[in-house]
């Protein structure tokens, strides 16, 4: 037991002292397994890492990576952006700050990446709402940093797709069950904007937008193409017709036929955004390797199975209260994909113990995490959207404080009331 422990300590003091993730989870590996120095250990981790990262089902990583990419880098989501500009200006309260989440909604459900809704909204809508339009700026900001987040929760998610693939479940499943808490996400932070500048007009500036219904047809139009690409990707899956992975490939082959269909294809643009997707996808799975190697470590010390027996003498609610604190308290610390691979190892051994249903463990600990990107010191959306506004991290923390409720709320809804992902994973 002295040994995991070790471990255990090594990759904590590793991780709080800013060590690369990967290089912590690594170096606590070889902590963990150097009084061993068993050839078949070392094969079986071999094996094991391997397996784990050449799985068909991780390819969907790098190209829904690379499908953001492409529509970020193209341009193509200014396209988007002003086709759902067209259709929401004047018909909900809250001018462009309601067309910001719309456009982080579609995003969402076209590549899964946090971060890529954020950095592109930010890049995209701040300078136009917030210095042009005279919008408030940290309200401006929260619907960036916060309609950011949606696209982890609506599917296709690649953080879910890393849960799903250590969890050892169905992605299609999962992705399924995602789809009505991630509306309800979404709902609630239009609904929290409606409320915010109905008690205070001046949050809007003084921009009016009147919108034509033949500026409105010709948003729907525009919106088209995405929504068939959207239809295309998720109907496959849900079909039985596609896996992710083949859907994401779909997705990324789709927008490439956009851009030419938009002039928007260049070599410049391919290449660029290949770069970034290599870079990005290396980084995630340098990272999965490192926690495949700790899961296999702790595994050679029986761990999982003493996690599971002290699960087994905890309530029910006592266990979903651990792990949501667990994952509120860290997720102030670590990034999303990087919580989730250091946190999984020993979470799913809880469940496991606890007899919890893994999808809606999925489903709650995406919402945790969700909200890990909006607390500091290490909310990732706050520091991307920083990075491209350039303004104030007080600001940006101020701005996305309200819509953190949002998501505590969605996170009690899916535990109050399972049954909105049980009814869909539960066998008939």
């Amino acid at each position: 037991m002295l040994i995991p422990l070790a471990t255990l300590a090594v990759m904590l003091l590793l991780l709080f002292s800013g060590v690369l993730v990967g290089s912590a989870l690594g170096i606590s590996f070889f902590v963990g397994i150097a009084p061993v120095l068993e050839e078949a250990v070392f094969k079986a981790v071999g094996t094991t890492v391997f397996t784990s990262t050449t799985l068909f089902t991780m390819v969907a990583i790098p190209l829904f990576i690379l499908l953001a990419e492409l529509i970020v880098t193209s341009g193509l989501s200014n396209i988007l952006y002003s086709a759902i500009s067209k259709i929401i200006m004047g018909v909900i309260p809250g001018g462009l700050l309601q067309v910001n989440l719309g456009t982080c909604t579609v995003f969402a459900a076209l590549c899964g990446s946090s971060t890529a809704g954020a950095a592109a909204m930010g890049r995209l809508a701040y300078s136009e709402v917030a210095i042009k339009r005279k919008y408030d700026k940290a309200l401006t900001i929260g619907t960036l940093t916060a309609g950011g987040t949606i696209g982890i929760l609506i599917p296709p998610s690649i953080p879910m797709i890393v849960y799903g693939s250590f969890a050892e479940i169905s992605i299609s499943t999962l992705f399924l069950a995602g789809i009505i808490p991630g509306l309800i996400l979404a709902f609630l932070f239009s609904m929290l904007v409606f409320i915010l500048v109905k008690l205070n007009p001046k949050l809007m500036g003084e921009y009016v937008a009147t919108v034509s219904i033949r500026q409105r047809l010709q948003g729907v139009l525009m919106l088209a193409p995405f929504g068939v690409l959207i239809l295309l990707m998720l109907g496959s899956i849900y079909a039985g017709v596609a896996t992710p992975t083949e859907a994401a490939g779909l997705g990324a082959s789709g927008v490439i036929v956009l851009m030419l269909i938009y002039r928007l294809c260049s070599r410049k643009v391919l290449m660029n955004s290949l770069v970034a997707s290599a870079r990005l996808t290396s980084a995630i799975f340098f990272i999965f390797i490192g926690a495949q190697a700790i899961t296999k470590v702790l595994a050679y010390y029986h761990i999982p199975p003493m996690i599971e027996e002290w699960a087994t003498d905890l309530s029910y609610i006592k266990l979903v209260l651990i792990i949501c604190f667990i994952y509120l308290v860290l997720g102030c610390l670590f990034d999303g994909l990087s919580l989730l691979l250091v946190t999984l190892p020993f979470i799913l051994p809880l469940a496991d113990g606890a007899g919890i249903d893994l999808y809606w463990l999925g489903i709650l600990v995406t919402v945790l995490v969700e909200i890990g990107m909006l607390t500091p010191p290490v909310g990732m959306n706050l520091y991307v959207v920083q990075a491209v506004t350039k303004e104030p991290i007080g600001m940006i923390i101020r701005g996305s404080a309200p819509f953190i409720v949002c998501q505590v709320i969605v996170a009690a809804i899916i535990i109050a009331f399972p049954g909105i992902v049980l009814f869909i994973t539960s066998p008939k």
